[in-house]
């Protein structure tokens, strides 16, 4: 859903000065509130932020990207986004009229025969439901309520149901490892094979907080993790579940334990904020999902206004310098592929992102 291709950058970049492309990727945040308590996520309960942009202005502005070359829209966020269930169903609606590729990342708790029915018939394209584990009393303890396993369940049966009568929809997991589910990999796979899942995609733990240090692998949970990834192989070859589970163990940190107090990072420059855009749920505009402050807001701006604004092109210019900020010690290993592909379209050389900011 976000591959990125070299012919596309190479142009979108030398017509960046012209202001003539926006970002290939937006993601969109409906929601700051939230129906489950995940034990490892910083959001308050019950998303006690409520912050609250109109949907009409969320519309307004994914039009303008869309006119502006968008390829896809993710919709998932701080908060659980189906708790916006009608401006999932406009973004649908528009998506499919401009041909934009649409995903959505879910708590899988909130679908009901009437909106899976609606989604489907838009020609939904993918839908990530976040399940850590294949085992109800896990699942439920993870996500800090007792009736996640059960609707989790309910809604892969609606979706499969009406994905099928609508050929539409990729279903995929996301799981992030814990202590608390590194037995559980195996038996994840057989239970994705059972609901017609395509995919796992794995992720490492960030511990924002003491309670989420509660969860991080220790020494021995790493050393366990390996020897069992290194076992299931073959299982998980006879599923057909596609996984980024064993590339992931041998070259990503498992232990994302950097917090926004460290030092601010020294790697490669990030050239994320030169193709995608996150919308916050107040309207706040950062250029990826692990940004810890706002850049610029999209209240009473148009898309262009901030896509080319002042701000956005001064933070394109420091993250193509060393220095960044503390959020990149915990960059997600997606966007990090995203970067570097970005870069080897130019074969490293980062001249003309440099010229495009020559006017800012």
């Amino acid at each position: 859903m976000n591959e990125i291709y070299s012919d596309e950058i190479r142009e979108r970049i030398e017509g960046f000065k012209n202001k003539k492309f926006g970002p290939l990727f937006l993601e969109i945040y409906p929601s700051s509130r939230c129906n489950l308590n995940c034990i490892y996520c910083e959001l308050h309960p019950e998303g006690t932020l409520n912050q609250n942009f109109p949907e009409d202005s969320f519309e307004k502005l994914f039009v303008e990207a869309s006119e502006m070359g968008l390829k896809s829209v993710s919709l998932s966020g701080i908060g659980e986004p189906m708790l916006n269930p009608s401006l999932i169903l406009r973004i649908a609606s528009i998506a499919r009229k401009k041909g934009i590729k649409t995903s959505m990342v879910t708590n899988g708790t909130l679908f009901n025969e009437s909106f899976t029915k609606k989604l489907m018939g838009y020609g939904w394209d993918e839908i990530i439901l976040s399940v850590d584990s294949p085992k109800k009393a896990t699942l439920n303890t993870l996500r800090g309520r007792p009736y996640t396993y059960d609707k989790i369940v309910n809604s892969l049966k609606l979706i499969n149901k009406y994905r099928k009568s609508f050929d539409s929809t990729s279903l995929n997991f996301h799981s992030v490892i814990t202590n608390k589910n590194i037995g559980d990999l195996a038996d994840l796979f057989l239970f994705a094979q059972k609901n017609q899942v395509s995919k796992i995609t794995f992720d490492s733990l960030v511990t924002y907080s003491e309670k989420m240090k509660t969860l991080a692998l220790s020494k021995n949970d790493e050393e366990r993790l390996n020897l069992e990834t290194s076992k299931m192989k073959n299982l998980v070859d006879q599923t057909g579940v596609l996984t980024n589970l064993f590339s992931f163990v041998q070259e990503n940190p498992i232990r994302r334990t950097a917090t926004l107090s460290d030092k601010p990072a020294q790697i490669p420059p990030c050239l994320v904020p030169w193709f995608r855009m996150v919308i916050f749920p107040g309207g706040d505009a950062r250029p990826c999902c692990n940004f810890y402050e706002p850049v610029d807001s999209f209240i009473g701006k148009s898309f262009s206004e901030v896509w080319f604004g002042k701000k956005m092109m001064e933070l394109r210019e420091r993250l193509l310098g060393a220095t960044k900020f503390p959020c990149c010690n915990v960059c997600p290993s997606g966007l990090l592929i995203q970067s570097k592909t970005c870069s080897d379209a130019f074969s490293g050389d980062l001249t003309p992102f440099h010229k495009a900011l020559e006017n800012k």
